[in-house]
């Protein structure tokens, strides 16, 4: 199990590493309250390849209100749940295989 400042540390690192002075203009990730009520999760990103999207869905599998979109532009994917330190792990765990 990992702590959550673990799972910011890794959200925050997937921040930088793509920050270049024109990606972070565009795409982003964001932490906020949702409605259901609960947390929400959303990143967005360039494109990635199949490959990836194939890697990011198999972590959604375990996670029913994860939902991911990708085109031609970017790519987004929502993570709900009303557990906020839950929404970090499992956003963690998407970070790591979209690396």
């Amino acid at each position: 199990m990992t702590s959550v400042e673990d799972d910011l540390l890794a959200l925050q690192a997937w921040y930088h590493y793509r920050c270049d002075g024109e990606w972070e203009h565009r795409y982003g990730l964001t932490i906020e309250t949702c409605d259901n009520p609960g947390w929400q999760i959303s990143f967005t990103d360039r494109p990635v390849s199949t490959r990836q999207q194939e890697r990011i869905q198999q972590v959604l599998q375990q996670w029913p209100t994860g939902v991911l979109e990708s085109d031609d532009t970017q790519t987004s994917l929502r993570l709900f749940d009303t557990d906020l330190s839950k929404v970090l792990q499992d956003a963690r765990q998407v970070v790591d295989v979209w690396n």
